[in-house]
């Protein structure tokens, strides 16, 4: 019961967080369409992806900004599609084989068992191979969360399973002061379990609240992950090394705001149009 409350609570501020911050984010994405066409006055990049974000698809708390039901999920696919874009993989992105700028990769963060009705539900049909950002932790956990049989499965299925972490920790120089064997747990444990349970590497790393300091991108870079992944809002740039830091790449963090969805599909069909001019 405790670590279930500890869940809730950690998912609470969570969301508080990022409630604070939206305001500041979307003002951010208004400008950043504003300005693309000033940063684009050089070189204009030749290939790029879009990484979207989603938790969970339960669709039955309306007080959540994260969770949308398996339709709602539906519409936002079918939208992406309408607008010229198409599904890509870790592997299309990691191997650089991706042409062009109207990119968009599915990421999953957190392992809740919502994640199977709506992965056989729409992404398999559609075509959507999704990277499953897990922090093993959570495992098996009460009925919200899913086992290691079904993580297993979907990476066999051909998702990328990622680590999150080992408990969802903020993983900030302060921790390693306070708590180094967390911090180190957060980074190198959850890699190794992730990695022994499912019989393969395991390169990619997400930041949990997608928090981090100097030091916490130092150790996931000398943990021997590719790449790692935030919450600021953008465009990523391929080949990834053309990114300021492959350990520190952008995602779009979706939440059930109408007007936030809009926002970040007028920024992707600007980023494309001031692109191919």
């Amino acid at each position: 019961m405790q670590r279930k409350n500890d869940i809730r609570g950690g998912l609470n501020i969570f969301e508080g967080m990022l409630l604070s911050r939206m305001n500041k984010l979307v003002t951010a994405l208004l400008l950043s369409i504003l300005l693309s066409s000033v940063a684009f006055a050089g070189a204009r990049p030749q290939k790029a992806v879009f990484i979207l974000c989603y938790h969970t698809f339960m669709g039955n708390n309306p007080k959540s900004t994260i969770d949308f039901s398996v339709d709602e999920f539906r519409a936002q696919m079918r939208e992406i599609i309408t607008n010229g874009f198409r599904f890509v993989t870790y592997r299309d992105i990691t191997n650089d084989t991706l042409t062009g700028v109207t990119n968009v990769l599915i990421t999953v963060d957190d392992g809740f068992k919502s994640m199977l009705p709506v992965y056989s539900n729409v992404m398999k049909p559609m075509g959507i191979q999704p990277v499953i950002a897990i922090y093993p932790a959570i495992i098996g956990v009460g009925s919200a969360f899913m086992t290691w049989k079904d993580i297993v499965a979907l990476a066999n299925d051909g998702c990328e399973i990622a680590s999150h972490g080992y408990n969802h920790e903020r993983i900030t120089a302060d921790l390693l002061l306070t708590s180094p064997k967390v911090f180190s747990n957060e980074i190198y444990r959850s890699k190794k379990m992730l990695e022994t349970n499912l019989g393969r590497p395991v390169t990619a790393f997400v930041y949990p609240y997608g928090v981090r300091s100097a030091v916490t991108v130092s150790n996931v870079r000398a943990a021997g992950y590719t790449c790692a992944f935030t919450i600021e809002r953008g465009a990523v740039l391929l080949p990834l090394s053309e990114n300021r830091d492959m350990h520190q790449l952008s995602r779009y963090m979706i939440i059930t705001s109408k007007k936030d969805w809009e926002n970040i599909m007028t920024y992707m069909k600007a980023f494309v149009r001031r692109t191919n001019i």
